[in-house]
């Protein structure tokens, strides 16, 4: 038999979204955490310049983001280059 790994794949929503973000993130949390993003939302909708989710998204938490996993992938880069180290011998 042919054996595979089991891959984890992100699935894609289908709704088509809006022309500048076509694609949709979906995140779970707690009802207390929504509660709060929904009251960041409204001070963002009432003193702020009214980004949307999406805008902050990109702007601000993506970039702390790659900074967070940014040892992750010099990990990666090692694991890789020790896999094709030990494919060569």
């Amino acid at each position: 038999m042919n054996e595979q790994k089991h891959r984890c794949v992100r699935r894609r929503t289908r709704n088509q979204g809006s022309e500048a973000h076509p694609r949709k993130l979906t995140i779970r949390m707690t009802e207390q955490l929504s509660n709060r993003v929904a009251s960041i939302q409204g001070l963002i909708y009432k003193y702020g310049k009214r980004e949307t989710m999406a805008d902050i998204f990109e702007t601000v938490l993506f970039p702390v983001l790659r900074s967070y996993v940014a040892p992750y992938v010099e990990q990666a880069k090692a694991d890789r280059e020790s896999q094709k180290e030990g494919a060569a011998k």
